[in-house]
């Protein structure tokens, strides 16, 4: 396997496992870089990798939380306490539309290891709330 820092397009499209064309086309698009030396085209074999991993996705899509189970797992005493937190920009959330609110699992873990409030925990009896 050759390991030299500029591939041609074949090289690049075969590691990237894509058509030339397709390649050419976000070349074109300005979705990868590359290098031009007079009129050849070359890919840096780091730019592709760095490519790869940035565009890459988990099989597993991520998990977002609406409002009230965040309020439930927070420990919080309503969705406005929540809205409050948002505001005040101690949580994180995404925005799926004009007034769609959700909260990424990070988010939720943020605002814990911040000490913004209190996960419920599990015990053998079932849920344990806040201590006194």
């Amino acid at each position: 396997m050759n390991h030299s820092l500029l591939l041609t397009e074949s090289q690049a499209a075969a590691e990237m496992g894509i058509q030339r064309e397709t390649l050419r086309r976000m070349r074109m698009r300005g979705e990868i870089g590359f290098v031009r030396i007079g009129r050849l085209v070359r890919y840096e074999r780091e730019s592709i990798q760095t490519f790869l991993r940035e565009n890459r996705e988990d099989i597993r899509p991520k998990r977002l939380f609406a409002p009230a189970e965040v309020v439930r797992i927070l420990q919080l005493k309503s969705e406005d306490a929540l809205r409050t937190l948002r505001r005040q920009k101690k949580i994180g959330f995404v925005r799926l539309g004009h007034r769609t609110v959700r909260y990424r699992l990070t988010d939720i873990n943020a605002a814990i290891q911040e000490n913004i409030c209190r996960p419920r925990q599990k015990s053998a009896g079932g849920t344990v709330g806040r201590d006194a």
